[in-house]
C-alpha cells in the first residue's frame, strides 16, 4: 500500500467519524463526509479505494448512494464499500450485497477488526485494479502481435508479388497495393531505363511534385519534411504523404519502407537487365539472319563465278595451245582455289553456329532471370529487417 491510497469516510455521527480518522490516519488518507451527496461530488477528484460507509444517513441511504455511485460514477472494479451498520437481519445484507457492497461491519464493532476490513479492501482493491491493468496490457500486446504479424504477411506478399512482375507498371501497381494496405497515399519515381513517375489515384504527376522528387532525392534513405516522408535508392523513389504522426507507427512504417525500396531497387536493375538482355539477343538474332543471308549470297555468286572460270578455261585448253603439263597444272591450282573457298564457307559455317548457341545462352539466362523471384512461401524463418 501507499500513503496516497485514499479512504472516504462518510458518517454522519461526528464522534463515530472522529474515531474512524484517528486509527486510520497513520495509514492512509481519509477524507471525512458527514453527507453522502458531498461524497459523490468528491469522489473523481481523489478516486478513493474504499469507502467506510454509515447505512443511515440524513440526506441518502447507503444502498442508494451506491446505486447512484455504480450508475453515474464508476463500476464496482474501481473502489470497495464497506457498509457500517446497527442493523443485523440477513435482508440488511442481502441488500447491501445486491447493492454491490464488498462488506458489511455491524456495530458495535472492534476497532482492529475495523482496521483488518479496511487494509484488506485496499489490498484487495489495489490487487484487482493491477489484474485489470495487466489484462488490458496483455490484451494490447496480443493485440500489437497480431497486427504486426499481419503487416509482416503483408511485406512478404509484397516480395512475392514484386517477383512476378514483367515490367514497371506492374511493379507500381504492386507497390500501391502495399501501401494502401497500409492507409498510405504515395507516388513513385523509376530511374531506369528514363524518369517515370506515377501517382497511387492513377493521375499525372505534378510539375511541382518532379521538382520535389529532384530536390530530395540527395537527402538520404528516409527523410521526412513537412508532414511527408520521401523514401529514396539509387534507382527508385517514393513520397508518402500522409505518414503516421504517433512515432510507434512510423517507426513501423519506417522499417517496412526501408525494405521494400530494396526490393524495388532490386527489381528495377532486374527488369533493366532483363530489357537490355532482350535487345542484344534481338540485335544478334538480326545479325546472324544478315550474316546467313550474306554468307548465301556471297557462295552463290562464287560458285557462278568459279564454274564459269573453269568452264571457260576447259573450252579453252586448244585454242591456247597448252601442253599436258600446263593443263595439269592449272587443273591442280583450281582445284586447290576451290578447296579454300570451300574451307572458308565452314569456317563461315562454324561461326554462325557459334553465334546461334550464344543466342540460346542468352535466351536461358534472360529466361532464368525472369522466373527468379522471393521463394518466401517456402520460408520460415526468412528475416526482413
Amino acid at each position: 500500500m501507499s500513503s496516497r491510497d485514499v479512504v472516504f469516510l462518510i458518517e454522519d455521527d461526528k464522534q463515530y467519524l472522529d474515531m474512524y480518522q484517528q486509527i486510520l490516519d497513520s495509514e492512509f488518507k481519509t477524507v471525512a463526509f458527514t453527507s453522502a451527496k458531498e461524497a459523490l461530488k468528491k469522489f473523481k477528484e481523489f478516486a478513493p479505494k474504499t469507502i467506510l460507509l454509515d447505512l443511515n444517513l440524513p440526506d441518502i441511504n447507503g444502498i442508494e448512494f451506491c446505486e447512484i455511485l455504480f450508475s453515474e460514477y464508476c463500476t464496482n472494479t474501481d473502489v470497495d464499500i464497506i457498509i457500517v451498520s446497527g442493523e443485523t437481519a440477513p435482508l440488511s445484507k442481502l441488500t447491501a450485497f445486491e447493492a454491490g457492497v464488498a462488506d458489511y461491519l455491524t456495530k458495535p464493532f472492534d476497532l482492529q477488526e475495523l482496521v483488518y476490513k479496511v487494509r484488506s479492501s485496499v489490498q484487495r482493491k489495489i490487487k484487482e485494479q493491477k489484474l485489470i491493468c495487466d489484462a488490458a496490457e496483455s490484451q494490447q500486446l496480443i493485440y500489437t502481435t497480431m497486427e504486426q504479424a499481419s503487416q509482416y504477411s503483408q511485406v512478404m506478399n509484397f516480395f512475392k508479388n514484386l517477383s512476378k512482375c514483367k515490367n514497371i507498371e506492374e511493379a507500381s501497381r504492386v507497390f500501391f497495393e502495399s501501401m494502401q494496405y497500409f492507409g498510405l497515399k504515395t507516388s513513385i519515381k523509376f530511374k531506369l531505363p528514363q524518369d517515370t513517375y506515377f501517382r497511387c489515384d492513377g493521375i499525372e504527376i505534378s510539375p511541382i511534385e518532379i521538382d520535389v522528387y529532384a530536390l530530395l532525392e540527395p537527402k538520404g534513405r528516409l527523410y521526412m519534411f513537412t508532414n511527408r516522408m520521401i523514401v529514396n535508392d539509387e534507382h527508385v523513389s517514393f513520397i508518402i504523404k500522409n505518414p503516421p504522426k504517433d512515432e510507434h507507427s512510423l517507426g513501423q512504417i519506417r522499417d517496412y519502407t526501408a525494405a521494400m525500396i530494396e526490393g524495388l531497387e532490386a527489381k528495377i536493375l532486374e527488369l533493366y537487365s532483363q530489357d537490355g538482355m532482350g535487345k542484344a539477343i534481338l540485335e544478334l538474332a538480326e545479325n546472324i539472319g544478315e550474316l546467313k543471308l550474306g554468307v548465301g549470297q556471297h557462295n552463290k555468286i562464287i560458285n557462278s563465278v568459279m564454274t564459269n572460270v573453269m568452264l571457260e578455261i576447259a573450252g579453252s585448253y586448244h585454242s591456247l595451245e597448252m601442253t599436258e603439263p600446263q593443263e595439269l597444272f592449272l587443273n591442280k591450282l583450281i582445284e586447290a582455289a576451290t578447296e579454300e573457298l570451300s574451307n572458308a564457307e565452314e569456317i563461315l559455317v562454324e561461326i554462325m553456329n557459334r553465334l546461334e548457341d550464344l543466342k540460346l545462352q542468352m535466351e536461358k539466362v534472360q529466361d532464368a532471370g525472369a522466373h527468379k523471384g522471393f521463394d518466401l512461401e517456402d520460408s520460415s524463418d526468412v528475416e526482413l529487417f
